[in-house]
């Protein structure tokens, strides 16, 4: 059987020593240290940073903690880093103030906990989370930029949040792009190493959509980049990289064909020479043949 864990807790000259930026407080009248850093520590016990009011930058990123609850009792968190660590759940509370959560590589299941409206950048990558919830527009009005990499989602649904601006869900098990036509603001979304093989559910809403990355994907034939189309004019840069719609006879030309204002796929940028190739190829398909 392995070995219980050492408790390890945040130690008063630990604190000191990790405590650092200071900064002006209580309308400039007074100073007090605002940055709390204690990296790959193995500490599994912080309750001792509640007593800090003033702090607002926490990095706690690689230890061995299973509850962070204690931050809630910060009123001006402006930023956490907690990844590596065994957290279940964040339990922070309502964080009023806070704009950047880094939870990467722990063991969190679900997101239904998350309402902090002032949050502009979301990090869950590599947790265990199945399902999306919660995630709307009166829960995190402000959110800009949301990274769920390497979990078990199986569906792009219930991401209902107006002003995201890029969307991260590469190593997941969707299958299904559904409900992203509600995100008008999107401009990039990565979908690469998921099992997608149809590429329904992309919506002429998306007008500021202009990266887009479905690498190693299960996406075979090109009639499906033809429902691409809807992202026109402003989608620039795609990649398909490693999936097998790639071996498609002309991939590079038919694909010009299809969306005409592209600037790049798969990492390279369209030469002159295709541009013409696929300018001559769209035109002698329009020819009429002669027959009656």
């Amino acid at each position: 059987e392995p070995e219980p864990e050492v408790e390890n807790a945040l130690s008063l000259s630990h604190m000191k020593e990790s405590l650092s930026l200071l900064s002006r407080i209580n309308h400039g009248l007074q100073f007090a240290y605002t940055r709390f850093q204690s990296v790959d520590k193995a500490l599994t016990d912080i309750s001792l940073l509640e007593r800090y009011k003033c702090v607002r930058y926490v990095d706690v990123s690689g230890n061995s903690l299973t509850d962070i609850s204690c931050l809630k009792h910060l009123p001006s968190l402006l930023r956490l880093d907690a990844e590596r660590n065994q957290l279940v759940a964040a339990n922070i509370g309502a964080c009023p103030y806070l704009q950047i959560l880094n939870l990467p590589r722990n063991n969190i299941v679900s997101t239904s906990e998350f309402v902090y409206p002032h949050l502009r950048h979301l990090n869950l990558n590599f947790n265990n989370i199945e399902a999306v919830s919660g995630f709307d527009t009166f829960k995190m009005d402000n959110l800009r930029i949301l990274e769920l990499r390497g979990n078990s989602i199986v569906t792009t649904a219930n991401i209902s949040l107006p002003k995201l601006e890029q969307l991260f869900l590469a190593a997941n098990q969707i299958t299904a792009i559904e409900g992203i036509g509600t995100m008008s603001n999107l401009e990039v979304l990565h979908l690469r190493e998921n099992p997608i093989q149809s590429l329904d559910g992309f919506s002429e809403t998306l007008t500021h959509l202009t990266q887009l990355n479905m690498r190693q994907t299960q996406v075979e034939l090109m009639n499906e980049i033809s429902k691409l189309q809807v992202l026109s004019p402003s989608l620039k840069s795609l990649s398909f990289l490693d999936s097998p719609v790639t071996e498609s006879d002309n991939y590079r030309v038919e694909t010009l064909i299809i969306l005409r204002l592209l600037d790049r796929l798969d990492k390279e940028k369209f030469t002159h020479d295709e541009r013409l190739e696929a300018q001559e190829l769209s035109e002698s398909k329009q020819e009429p043949t002669g027959e009656n």
